[in-house]
Order: structure tokens, then sequence, then C-alpha cells
């Protein structure tokens, strides 16, 4: 972390020293680290908004979207490895969640076809009554 730390501080203080050259000392040190860190934030840590005509997206932080970027295949990586080290378990929880479901919907389907099956009687019985006049 220190490594990855190292050139964001170099390029700080690259940049302070610049900005006090330009101004000529106007501005104290601590003036300028404020300013300098106020950038850093609203440049790499705050989320992002972009409007085209009336919408309005909100997108996240440049970090958070570098971090997502950089953990997207760790955590593909380790799903995989998750899913064939415990096959069994999962095959069984797929097993018992479709048995499950086959009993719920053999019941809906039961219960269709009865519904279906009286509101066919309903429907006869009045074209037989209708026919009969």
């Amino acid at each position: 972390m220190s490594n990855e730390l190292a050139p964001l501080q170099a390029f700080q203080e690259r940049v302070s020293e610049k900005i006090r050259k330009d101004i000529g000392e106007m501005l104290p040190e601590d003036v300028v680290k404020a300013l300098f860190d106020k950038a850093v934030d609203e440049t790499f840590f705050k989320p992002r908004t972009i409007s085209s005509g009336y919408d309005r997206k909100e997108l996240p932080s440049w970090f958070i979207e570098e971090i997502t970027k950089a953990g997207k295949p760790i955590l593909e990586k380790a799903i995989v490895d998750y899913v064939e080290t415990h096959k069994e378990v999962i095959q069984t929880a797929i097993s018992q969640f479709l048995t499950a479901q086959n009993i719920t919907l053999l019941t809906v389907a039961a219960m269709n076809q009865g519904t279906q099956n009286q509101i066919w009687e309903v429907a006869n019985n009045i074209m037989s009554q209708l026919r009969s006049r």
C-alpha cells in the first residue's frame, strides 16, 4: 500500500511546488495543501453526475470504478473456485429448490385445471339453457 501511496504523495508535492512557484508564495503551505486535498477528493473520490438534456445519471467515483474493475476478475475467480469446491452442496440445494418448485407448480396446474373445468361447466350450462329456449 505504501508503494502505491508514494507516487500520489510525490505528485502532490510536485503540484504543491508548482502552485507555490506560479503564485509566488502568496498562499501559505496549509492553504495550498487544503486546495490540493480538495481537488484530489473531488476528482477521485466524489460520485459523479452526468447530465444530458433532462436526464441526470449518477456514477460512482473514479476510485470506486477503478477498484471495481480491478476487483471483478478476483471475485469471479473466487466464485468459480467456490462453486468447484462446493459442487455437491450447490447441486443438493438446486435439487431441493426444484423439487419444492415442482410441487408448487403441480399444485398451481391442478388448481388451474380445476378452475378451467368449472368455467367450462358454467359456460356449457349457459349454452344449454340458451339452446333450450
